[in-house]
């Protein structure tokens, strides 16, 4: 069985008005449970949005050694309110080698549900 199968995952992200950042908060249950807490730099192209952040998990395991962590998501919008997404969080452990801790990450796929702001949610850009 892999770790995590059949969990179940709930996630909250805010990002003002026609705002670059974005704060999130989430958590799962399952063969694991976890909460996490974050910020992140958002960017959108068209239908397309891209994340990265920092995220502190409240519980170290076997899974992610370090509270600390990396935070990433990639969503794409299906429609005026709803988007597919995925998010991962890790340590980096792989890539910068700075903790004696596992790093095998967390990794969800996910429909998210958007609530409509008005005409002032369209997603900020990052191209010029």
């Amino acid at each position: 069985m892999a770790f995590g199968e059949g969990s179940r995952a709930i996630f909250f992200s805010y990002r003002p008005a026609a705002q670059h950042w974005a704060y999130f908060a989430g958590g799962w249950r399952g063969q694991y449970r976890d909460e996490v807490y974050g910020a992140g730099y958002h960017c959108g192209f068209g239908r397309l949005s891209i994340e990265l952040g920092a995220s502190y998990l409240a519980d170290v395991n076997d899974i992610n050694g370090t509270h600390w962590n990396f935070a990433t998501q990639v969503a794409y919008r299906l429609g005026h309110h709803w988007a597919l997404s995925y998010r991962h969080f890790s340590n980096a452990n792989f890539i910068f080698h700075w903790s004696t801790g596992p790093n095998r990450g967390w990794n969800f796929v996910s429909i998210d549900y958007l609530f409509d702001r008005g005409k002032r949610s369209a997603q900020k850009t990052c191209i010029p």
